[in-house]
C-alpha cells in the first residue's frame, strides 16, 4: 500500500499522472485510519463512562456503609 503511493507520488512529480490520481491511490489508507480512529474514540469514551460509573458506584457503597454505621450507633444508644 505505502509503496504504491510512493510510486504514485513519484510518477506525479515526473508529470506522468494528476494529483487526483495520486490522491486516489490514498484514500484506502486514509480511510482505514479514520475508521480506526473512529473505534478507538468510541471505545474510549465507552471505558470512560465505565470508570465513572464505577467510580460512583464505589461511593454509593462507602456512603451506604457510613449510614449503616450511623444507623447501628444511634441503634445501640437507644
Amino acid at each position: 500500500m505505502g509503496s504504491s503511493a510512493r510510486e504514485m507520488y513519484g510518477a506525479y512529480t515526473e508529470g506522468a499522472v494528476p494529483w487526483m490520481t495520486v490522491a486516489g491511490s490514498i484514500l484506502p489508507l486514509v480511510d482505514v485510519l479514520w475508521k480506526l480512529s473512529l473505534l478507538v474514540a468510541a471505545l474510549s469514551t465507552v471505558l470512560v463512562f465505565l470508570r465513572l460509573r464505577t467510580a460512583s458506584l464505589a461511593e454509593i457503597q462507602m456512603r451506604l456503609a457510613a449510614l449503616e454505621e450511623l444507623i447501628a450507633a444511634r441503634g445501640d444508644t437507644r
